[in-house]
């Protein structure tokens, strides 16, 4: 029995009944694959992808230094980088970089310090280094897309082990194969990953091959000797991938597990024991090495230390819980989450996908039901099938883990499973439909989803890293509001533009700005924006490069404008309303030693000037005003303010004791411009004894920022005279600062211009 096993051989890759034409399948798989990996390398800009400059950085040193590097090179995940990793996909890297000498990718890419990871509804700042036109890119540019086209073999490599899997797995339904490939082929994230520098592609190929193999030797196909070796050579490529490559070993002990145990005739030695030993000699004579030199030169042969520096490792494991939920919401990114995980697709994607996982996922569970009311216990006893779903289990195990005790997981870790995802969704689906309208799903979706795979790169990544067209002086739109604002190092703001008239606690505020330069500056400088309000308290601000991280300075050209467009998100704490006041800083590196400004005569204007004032509201539903005042009072002004009560509260504490009132005030509609109020203290002969004159809330919200539905608690202090008591009162009302011209009021059947409250006798300060 076990010479007839190793005499067969590979079946073809067509089936009975398939046709000439699907021979044609995997061909048109693999073509649309690498065109459409080709479009996601050439688009994706340099460094965009997770971790790229770290996977790159080891290829250099392995380039410039012919050594591996150290276990441990640094303190921070940026130091770090890869250099732990196992160093197979490193070194072909290496190989294919050659001799192509480039500036410090550092130096020529400078890292964007306000970059905005794992967020993807945080708008601006996605671009993880800064992008500027620079010949000295070019050769950099051109090693970097050499080792992307390492990437992109592996992962069509991947695409047909996915096809040749699933014809193992259901030969009398082709259409399954080529769905299951489909749904690897024309995943965006797959696409976006497979094109980037990341080992994530070389393990995924190692343990698609694993895979493959183990699933022939479960059934009982290939030979005695190779196919172990080939196993474990296999299983040694994915352990000289990335640590957890190493897990490919449990298929390989699966499958001839699961072959012994249905053809104990051939032995122990001959059924499992033999096999399993020639590929574990011959993953370790692969991989066996690199874990060694660990073992003896850090006493670390996993390299868990290294982790344990660069990643967020948790005290104490995350409750099962937890981590499931964070797994689950990593769906979407198996299927698209661009950039460092900040770049989204529309969310119809998103929906698109969890239906279809969903109807897979019910159409498998359907599946198994019905045969187990049948008593059809056949499912669970192919060995293809029950090697594979071990397999997901396992990379579903590990994911786990990782979220609990490590760092949020991403789904790009689940692609070594990528095969057998790819696979059961087709066969998921396919429970729904008669098997003749298999080619036709087959057709359908896996055309679809290359039309999804093939918009995503224009419509969703490119757009994310385009900086804004530049303008000429002339060109300036008429909206924008000239400033001028000279900055030390040829640097000028010369308009802005709000887009918006108002803000609200908690809620985004966009502005557009507008620069120009004299030269190119030696420098690329940050902008600060910072929003104050009552008190000068900080209640919104933003750190950034220019246009959010898209126009550095350094690559600004003279007589041109720069278009900036950012977004800073006002304090969900801030007292409102407020006219808060939007002041600009220019710095290099160091935000506490901020560039000085001038006017465009020269005089000083300090390090961070005001350009504009914005009107800040409060949150809807909410006021200052909002506790009913102690006294009613129903006074309108010009039919435009009313004042709707106030409160009093006399303070006696000796020599300059205050009166601390509080008028409540609710806008109407807006009032003429120039307008300010004054409250006077008065005593019973009517006379004026103390004034607060201004405008409301001290001048932070000024009456030309009032809208109707404002309302507005104003505090007033009054030093109270001296002596033992008197009977005092206020006289108040809305005055034009130019022409002393007073707003009549109606208050009661009264209409004056000003109105009258008595406080009645309040203690005095003391002294006479």
């Amino acid at each position: 029995m076990a010479r007839r096993d190793a005499k067969r051989t590979t079946p073809p890759l067509t089936v009975p009944g398939s046709g000439p034409r699907a021979r044609w399948v995997p061909v048109l798989l693999l073509l649309g694959h690498l065109a459409l990996g080709l479009v996601y390398l050439c688009v994706t800009p340099a460094f965009e992808a997770p971790d790229e400059p770290a996977h790159y950085r080891y290829v250099r040193h392995l380039v410039e230094r012919r050594a591996l590097p150290p276990l441990i090179v640094g303190d921070t995940e940026w130091d770090q980088g890869q250099m732990h990793q196992p160093p197979l996909y490193y070194t072909l890297g290496a190989l294919l970089v050659g001799r192509i000498e480039h500036a410090d990718a550092e130096t020529v890419f400078p890292r964007n310090p306000f970059v905005v990871v794992g967020r993807a509804d945080t708008p601006g700042n996605k671009n993880v280094v800064l992008h500027r036109e620079d010949a000295a890119a070019a050769p950099l540019l051109r090693a970097l897309r050499r080792v992307r086209g390492l990437s992109l073999a592996c992962s069509a490599a991947t695409v047909a082990l996915t096809y040749a899997l699933g014809q193992l797995l259901a030969p009398r339904r082709p259409a399954l194969a080529a769905l299951g490939a489909a749904l690897v082929a024309f995943n965006p994230q797959f696409l976006f990953i497979g094109t980037s520098v990341n080992n994530d592609a070389l393990v995924t190929l190692c343990a698609t091959l694993v895979l493959y193999l183990a699933v022939r030797a479960a059934v009982g196909l290939g030979g005695a000797t190779a196919l172990p070796l080939a196993l474990g050579a296999a299983v040694g490529a994915a352990g000289l991938t990335k640590l957890s490559g190493l897990a490919t070993a449990v298929p390989v002990v699966a499958a001839y597990s699961w072959r012994f145990a249905r053809h104990r005739e051939e032995g122990l030695w001959r059924g499992m024991a033999r096999p399993l030993l020639l590929a574990g000699v011959a993953a370790v004579a692969v991989c066996g090495w690199w874990y060694g030199r660990n073992a003896w030169l850090y006493q670390d042969p996993l390299g868990m230390r290294s982790y344990a520096r660069i990643f967020a490792v948790h005290e104490q494991p995350l409750p099962f819980g937890d981590a499931v939920r964070i797994l689950g919401g990593a769906v979407i990114s198996y299927w698209g989450v661009f950039g460092w995980m900040n770049v989204a697709t529309p969310e119809a994607f998103y929906t698109l996908v969890r239906v279809v996982g969903v109807a897979a996922l019910l159409g498998n569970a359907w599946y198994l039901l019905q045969a187990a009311r049948r008593g059809d216990r056949s499912p669970l006893r192919q060995p293809g099938w029950c090697v594979t779903g071990l397999w997901l289990l396992v990379v579903l195990a590990l994911l786990l883990r990782w979220t609990q005790t490590i760092t949020r997981t991403q789904g790009r870790l689940a692609f070594p499973a990528a095969a057998v995802i790819g696979i059961l969704l087709a066969h998921g689906l396919a429970t729904w439909l008669p098997r003749r309208f298999e080619p036709a799903l087959a057709w359908g979706l896996g055309g679809g989803l290359a039309a999804i795979a093939l918009a995503i790169p224009f419509a969703c990544i490119r757009p994310a890293y385009r900086p804004p067209a530049t303008l000429t002086p002339a060109t300036l739109p008429a909206t924008a509001q000239p400033v001028r604002v000279d900055y030390a190092g040829d640097l000028r703001l010369v308009a802005y533009e709000l887009p918006q008239e108002e803000a609200r606690p908690g809620e985004p505020l966009g502005l557009r700005l507008y620069w120009e330069t004299d030269g190119i500056p030696a420098h690329d400088y940050a902008v600060g924006l910072q929003l104050l309000g009552r008190g000068g308290e900080r209640i919104g601000g933003l750190d950034t490069h220019p246009a959010m991280g898209l126009r550095p300075t350094s690559g600004w050209t003279p007589g041109r404008v720069v278009v900036d467009d950012v977004t800073l998100r006002v304090a969900q704490d801030a007292e409102a309303p407020v006219a808060a006041a939007l002041r600009v800083s220019l710095y290099h590196q160091d935000p506490a030693a901020p560039l000085e400004a001038f006017t465009a005569e020269g005089a000083p204007l300090g390090p961070a000037p005001q350009i504009a004032t914005i009107r800040v509201a409060a949150a809807e539903g909410a006021g200052l005003a909002s506790a009913t005042p102690t006294h009613g009072a129903g006074a309108l002004f010009d039919e435009r303010v009313e004042l709707v009560g106030y409160d009093f509260t006399p303070v006696a504490a000796g020599d300059g004791a205050t009166l601390e009132l509080v008028l409540h005030w609710r806008c109407l509609q807006p009032l003429p411009a120039g307008y300010t109020i004054f409250v006077h203290l008065v005593n019973a002969q009517g006379e004026t004894i103390a004034q607060a004159d201004g405008q409301p809330l001290e001048g932070a919200f000024p009456l030309d920022y009032w809208r109707a539905g404002d309302v507005v608690g104003d505090v007033r202090r009054l030093t109270l005279p001296a002596g033992d008591g008197h009977a005092l009162g206020i006289n108040l009302g809305f005055y034009h600062t130019a022409s002393g011209e007073r707003l009549p009021v109606r208050y009661g059947a009264d209409v004056s211009d000003h109105v009258s409250l008595h406080l009645g006798i309040l203690p005095g300060g003391g002294g006479e």
